[in-house]
Parts: structure tokens; C-alpha cells; sequence
């Protein structure tokens, strides 16, 4: 799901499933150029925006590969590369990154530094319960010193597993609760992975609470 969500008039904010498994067309389509065309075409999307967004999250980002699977091929890179090709000013936060099948993991959150303050010394506490699927950072704007809090996560895909997703919420909140002494504005990306509408506008929406929300196939949730 790629999602392109307008929180303030200077602040917009995009999340993005990159799908971190590599086709066999995907590594032969590395091998052989060192390029790979979903990304390259999602680096154009995103450059032809008015105004790139000031922050852009994603899931199953894929750092690397074993070179070995590229047949000697240097793994390819795409958080690093999106980056370097929307603008020098954007800066990566990594979660937990794997390399190889299942990549549970794999968050990351890039930003504009030219816009936003990364408030480093706030970030949420290592070795938390939800460190599999929850990645926190704290900003602030510079043009206003407005502080928010920015999450993005990838829940339980097992569309049978709604028990499993119910608990990641519930963790997740808790986790920005005990983030978010000074109670200021959280906005909150990822693959929520819902089995049903229900699932989603009754189950996770409902835990949230109060909040709107966006989503690039919202009817079809």
C-alpha cells in the first residue's frame, strides 16, 4: 500500500510496503543492470509529488542481500538509494534489519532534515516487546518547534491471526503511551495486514481511538 497522507499544511507524510522478497525477475533483473525497476518507479512517484513529503516510512525495506544470491552481484540498497535520489537532506532511521527470508522486520523511516529535528535522545527504549514491528521517532519542526511523535510498524500477515494483531496494538499503544509523557500529536504508518473490514474498523481503528486515518485502498478495507 502506498499512502500519501497530509497532516499540516507543510507537513505530509508517506508509508510504503516495499516488499522485501526478490523475485527471481527482480535478481535477474539486478544482476544484469544493478537496477530495479519497482524502485526506480517508485523513486519517480515520489519526485514527481509538488512537494516530496517531509516524511516517508516503509515496511519490508530491504538493505541488502547476500551477494551470493545476486551471483557476486554487491546487494542492492534501496532505503539508501531512495534517499539519494529524493535529496541529499533526507536521513534514514533503521529498525532491525534481516537480510535473508522472513523479513519480519525491516522498518525504516526516512526524513527531511531541511524540515524536521530528529530528537535522537527520545527515541523508544531498546529491547522493548514490540522491537519486531515497531519502529519510534521523536521530531520537531523547525519552522515552528512543534514536536510530534512519527511510528510506523508491520503487524502479524496471517489474516487468521487476529488474536496475534490485537496484542501487537494493544503493545504499540502502550508503547507510545509510555513515549508521549508531554502527550504531543502521534501519527502512526504501516502494514496492518487485516484480515477483514471488521478487523481493521473495529479491532485495530477501535484500540487507537480518536484519529482519523488514510489508506490508499481504504475501500477496500
Amino acid at each position: 500500500v502506498d499512502t500519501l497522507m497530509k497532516v499540516e499544511e507543510n507537513l505530509s507524510v508517506m508509508n510504503v510496503n516495499l516488499m522485501a522478497v526478490l523475485t527471481e525477475d527482480d535478481k535477474n533483473e539486478i544482476i544484469r543492470s544493478g537496477e530495479l525497476s519497482r524502485i526506480n518507479d517508485l523513486i519517480a512517484g515520489i519526485t514527481r509529488l509538488k512537494r516530496t513529503p517531509a516524511i516517508l516510512t516503509f515496511q519490508e525495506a530491504f538493505r541488502e542481500y547476500d551477494p551470493y544470491e545476486l551471483r557476486g552481484r554487491r546487494g542492492y540498497n534501496a532505503t539508501d538509494k531512495i534517499a539519494a535520489h529524493i535529496g541529499e537532506n533526507y536521513k534514514i532511521i533503521e529498525g532491525p534489519m534481516e537480510t535473508k527470508w522472513p523479513f519480519k522486520k525491516g522498518l525504516a523511516i526516512l526524513y527531511d532534515a531541511n524540515r524536521l529535528n530528529y530528537l535522537a535522545d527520545l527515541e523508544k527504549k531498546k529491547n522493548s516487546s514490540t522491537d519486531d514491528y515497531l519502529l519510534v521517532a521523536h521530531f520537531e519542526e523547525k519552522t515552528t518547534g512543534r514536536k510530534f511523535i512519527m511510528a510506523t510498524t508491520h503487524l502479524e500477515a496471517d489474516p487468521k491471526k487476529t488474536d496475534i494483531r490485537q496484542q501487537q496494538i494493544a503493545r504499540i499503544l502502550e508503547e507510545l503511551k509510555n513515549a508521549n509523557p508531554d502527550n504531543v500529536p502521534v501519527i502512526v504508518t504501516g502494514d496492518f495486514n487485516p484480515g477483514t473490514q471488521e478487523e481493521f474498523t473495529g479491532s485495530i481503528k477501535g484500540q487507537m481511538g480518536k484519529g482519523s486515518y488514510e489508506s490508499a485502498d481504504k475501500q477496500d478495507l
